[in-house]
């Protein structure tokens, strides 16, 4: 009888062990999965980044060399605008940052764009109140600034754009709006706007909306809503 306590008390403890090892098995390749897709989302984020500010560089720099043989002062504003974008640019250390962070950084952009084009290019924006502390991932409105203020200014020669954000429930709420030519058969092919998508997919999977579409008074209307997510 005690060899046969002894011999069920053995397997009962061994079945135990063996279920515990194989939940700790478990355990520990759920967080490799979980650390592996991080780090790949992670680089793809980096990649995006990459590939979005040498774009911009490249469209800020030409718009400089192309104003500076018929205005060398509104050159060297242009140049000094840029020079503290980049040097803000390059104090970011995460892939998302705040909204009130982000309108900070755009206004060097505008800055510049609005020395290029004078009194062709009046912007507009607005934030509720707590909505300025909402992240969002960095660089995420600049591109599609820079589209509503290159189709607009080519096609029409002025353009009126507004930027609004607010929070609804549980969302923040960015709405931009402009006066131009509205969408094109092309106008999706840009780098700029396929990163933008990318980069929304990636920070929030399905949990995010993208709406582009024509003005009844002409123009263009893009809303985005993500989720609220604030800096600690």
């Amino acid at each position: 009888m005690e060899y046969l306590k002894q011999f069920i008390f053995y397997w009962v403890v061994y079945g135990l062990f063996t279920l515990f090892k194989q939940f700790r098995e478990q355990q520990l390749q759920q967080i490799r999965t979980a650390q592996l897709e991080e780090q790949l989302t992670r680089s793809r984020l980096q990649t995006l980044q990459m590939q979005l500010n040498p774009h911009f560089l490249f469209n800020t720099l030409n718009a400089i060399s192309g104003i500076m043989y018929e205005d060398l002062d509104a050159a060297d504003r242009m140049m000094s605008n840029l020079s503290d974008m980049l040097r803000s640019t390059f104090q970011i250390k995460t892939s998302e940052h705040s909204l009130d962070e982000e309108i900070n950084l755009i206004n060097h952009y505008l800055k510049i764009m609005q020395i290029r084009f004078k009194d062709k290019l009046d912007i507009r924006i607005s934030s509720e109140d707590h909505a300025g502390d909402a992240l969002l991932p960095v660089f995420l409105l600049q591109p599609l600034l820079e589209n509503a203020i290159k189709h607009g200014v080519e096609s029409k020669g002025k353009i009126h754009i507004n930027l609004t954000s607010k929070i609804i429930q549980d969302k923040l709420n960015i709405l931009l709006t402009d006066d131009g030519p509205g969408i094109q058969r092309n106008f999706g092919s840009g780098i700029g706007l396929k990163n933008t998508m990318e980069r929304l997919e990636n920070h929030y999977g399905d949990q995010f909306k993208f709406e582009m579409k024509n003005r009844d008074e002409g123009g263009l209307s893009i809303l985005i809503e993500i989720p609220i997510q604030k800096a600690a």
